[in-house]
């Protein structure tokens, strides 16, 4: 019997071994705030000309590590990998313009929205007739940031090509050269891309997809502790009744 118990647990120890280097570096939480984040979506994550990922989701996870007295570490990673890397437990929250959904709310706690009533745009090019409704995009082909709630919704909408790329840039790209008759994008992530390629307003039409408003929320870990989570939604109740969140979304245009 003894021999039995040592066996089980050799066993269970290498099993264990396995799985933390399948996990490539499973990160309990210490004194280390593991943030993952997609820095491709303008205004929440992106790289600034510097290369430095900053932005609004940027902003409050920075101001939550400092006020839990965390070190944060970014770690950039393409959208549709953030679920999996948090559910391996590689990272402890995702900051990323994530809204969430009954099926990501599965394998993670979301806290409470901190953005709300972002409605979906469909964008077209200012010399093709303008749209009133999305029945006049059958036939055509429509880019989408793969992963993002345009990319669910959009899913959804029959007779249309729908073109998956990994960055919104290159959805712009798309539509610009003629290889996306339309894109697809939240308005808060379409504002920047305006201000920089539309600066006279003559470039683009769009046209606001009703009873699509967006809302975003930091995934937490259900991997760690649920006291973390908590914290994590005590903080960000401290920061929007103090005014902090309020400030942070007039800097970033999240009006």
């Amino acid at each position: 019997m003894k021999k039995l118990v040592i066996g089980m647990l050799v066993a269970a120890a290498a099993f264990t071994v396995v799985w933390y280097r399948r996990t490539n570096d499973y990160k309990p939480l210490g004194k280390v705030l593991v943030a993952g984040t997609s820095a491709d979506f303008p205004p929440f994550s992106y790289r600034d000309l510097d290369n430095t990922i900053v932005g609004l989701d940027i902003d409050i996870v920075k101001e939550l590590a400092n006020r839990l007295n965390l070190t944060l570490e970014l770690k950039d990673r393409p959208f549709t990998t953030l679920l999996p890397e948090i559910e391996l437990g590689r990272i402890h929250v995702i900051a990323a313009g994530m809204t969430p959904t009954p099926e990501r709310a599965k394998n993670v706690h979301f806290t409470k929205s901190y953005v709300t009533g972002n409605p979906l745009l469909v964008v077209t090019l200012a010399k093709n007739p303008k749209l009133t409704s999305l029945e006049e995009l059958k036939n055509k082909t429509v880019a989408v940031n793969t992963g993002y709630i345009a990319d669910l919704y959009m899913s959804n909408i029959p007779d249309i090509t729908l073109v998956r790329l990994p960055k919104l840039a290159d959805a712009f790209t798309a539509l610009e050269s003629g290889k996306a008759y339309a894109l697809v994008v939240s308005n808060y992530s379409l504002k920047p891309y305006l201000k920089e390629l539309d600066k006279d307003g003559n470039k683009f039409n769009t046209l606001r997809l009703e009873e699509t408003d967006e809302n975003y929320a930091l995934a937490v870990s259900s991997k760690l502790p649920a006291s973390f989570a908590q914290d994590i939604e005590k903080t960000l109740d401290t920061m929007q009744a103090d005014g902090t969140l309020d400030a942070l979304k007039q800097k970033w245009e999240i009006l």
